[in-house]
């Protein structure tokens, strides 16, 4: 990640135009760019520069490439698209970062960016919870995805019943399906604890471990099919 940064958030600097993502699986940094508050590009009500949960959360899916290769994978509210990104870089097929309408052209101009470095992702608008959505998903992938990714997607009670819809609708119902949410606690145990209920309703169970450093408070929620 970009170093030097005035204003960094757990390393992650939101002001620099652009953000480098580096592993020692890849072969090259991942570079995207972003779009702080103080761009004439920002669009209000998405999230258009880097938090420190997708960081963390691209760290261990790229330190756990048995979890992507090869495997369909969608990422949640992408913001940037560094975790499909990431996913994509370290040999998953086909990947699909998703966000909300107005946040897609800054998804599709670093889909665009990474396509010069040969890591290819697709670029899809999903509104949480909407079926019309689901369903254009769904005809490109009518057993839904191994994977769903999302960091940070978690915001108090900001829509959870609807992104638990779309995780429901999207996610394969192979016991082999994980879903992995990288959450930053902020004061609001309610709202994840909401959403681990009501995926023990449908039959999932869920493990959690802490991402880096335990001050941070940055965790991954691991949530998958029991049968």
């Amino acid at each position: 990640m970009d170093s030097g940064a005035v204003d960094a958030i757990h390393g992650c600097n939101q002001r620099a135009p652009c953000v480098e993502f580096m592993h020692g699986l890849l072969s090259k940094p991942l570079r995207l760019e972003q779009r702080g508050a103080t761009s004439g590009d920002f669009v209000q009500g998405t999230s258009s520069v880097i938090w420190p949960a997708a960081s963390r959360l691209a760290e261990y899916l790229c330190d756990h490439p048995e979890l992507i290769k090869d495997r369909s994978v969608l990422e949640l509210g992408a913001g940037l698209g560094l975790v499909g990104a990431a996913c994509a870089a370290a040999g998953a097929k086909p990947v699909l970062v998703t966000d909300c309408e107005r946040a897609l052209p800054l998804l599709e101009r670093n889909q665009a960016l990474l396509a010069e470095d040969s890591v290819i992702l697709n670029v899809s608008r999903l509104e949480w919870g909407l079926a019309e959505d689901h369903a254009r998903i769904l005809e490109g992938h009518p057993s839904g995805f191994d994977l769903l990714v999302g960091s940070d997607i978690i915001l108090s009670s900001f829509e959870l019943d609807k992104l638990f819809e779309s995780c429901r609708a999207l996610l394969s119902r192979s016991t082999d399906s994980r879903l992995l949410l990288a959450f930053e606690f902020r004061e609001d145990w309610e709202s994840i604890g909401n959403f681990i209920a009501w995926a023990e309703e449908v039959g999932m169970e869920v493990c959690h471990e802490e991402l880096g450093d335990p001050d941070d408070e940055i965790y991954l929620y691991t949530f998958r099919w029991t049968g």
